[in-house]
């Protein structure tokens, strides 16, 4: 009985070992090592999230909060679902720093941020829409309506807390002319 039994549990153990040997012989055979299974399961995994994101940028971009803005008339004006929600004054850049005329999309946002560029300078409400330009709240209130910033859009604070949390909840596009 034992010598059933042990030849049973041997030919169980043959037939997993081969099974495995053979699994590997094809995966060396067609090239395919551990290191391209990896980078495929991560390729598979980014294409993926990036579905994904795609997928939330057309839901929140059909309720997004438009942000117009006009270097000419140092205005922004702020839409969601149709409604206007404000029409504030800005200031933009100045002479010898051009803000960027063009449609985006806000991307990263802070609270409180400080520029590195520029001695630390507050920027309250910040939300990124180009590299380093943003949109931010302003201890300048009186250089509101006029061009005054190294490029970036201005806003009262007490405005530009309102939309950052509006953009916050629903996405943002801006559009500068």
């Amino acid at each position: 009985m034992f010598r059933v039994l042990m030849s049973a549990l041997l030919a169980l153990g043959m037939v997993f070992w081969i099974s495995e040997e053979t699994a590997e012989a094809k995966r060396k055979r067609s090239g395919f090592t551990k290191q391209s299974y990896v980078s495929l399961t991560k390729r598979r995994q980014y294409r993926k999230s990036v579905r994904r994101n795609a997928a939330q940028t057309r839901r929140r971009n059909g309720n997004a909060v438009r942000i117009s803005i006009s270097l000419g008339s140092q205005r922004m004006i702020v839409t969601h679902r149709g409604r206007t929600i404000g029409n504030w004054a800005i200031s933009s850049g100045r002479q010898g720093f051009r803000t960027p005329y063009g449609t985006y999309r806000v991307g990263r946002m802070h609270r409180t941020y400080y520029s590195r560029k520029y001695d630390n300078a507050p920027m309250p409400y910040s939300m990124f829409f180009r590299g380093g330009f943003a949109i931010h709240g302003t201890g300048h209130i009186s250089a509101l309506g006029r061009p005054a910033s190294h490029g970036c859009i201005r806003l009262h604070p007490t405005n530009a807390a309102r939309l950052f949390n509006l953009v916050a909840a629903n996405g943002g596009i801006v559009a500068i002319n």
